[in-house]
């Protein structure tokens, strides 16, 4: 049985911390996923969330 566990995440630089101790302690980016808000400017990214990319 698989299961999920899911974490809210201030910001792209956490994040992308995250993502790294995950991938560090072998667990596969196919079965990292993360959900994000841009900012409330709609449903396209703002040319700031771009460029935090």
């Amino acid at each position: 049985m698989k299961r999920r566990i899911y974490w809210l995440i201030p910001d792209l630089v956490n994040a992308r911390r995250a993502m790294n101790d995950l991938l560090s302690a072998h667990i596969e980016a196919k079965h990292i996923h993360f959900a994000a808000r841009w900012h409330g400017h709609g449903r396209t990214p703002c040319g700031q969330c771009l460029a935090d990319l």
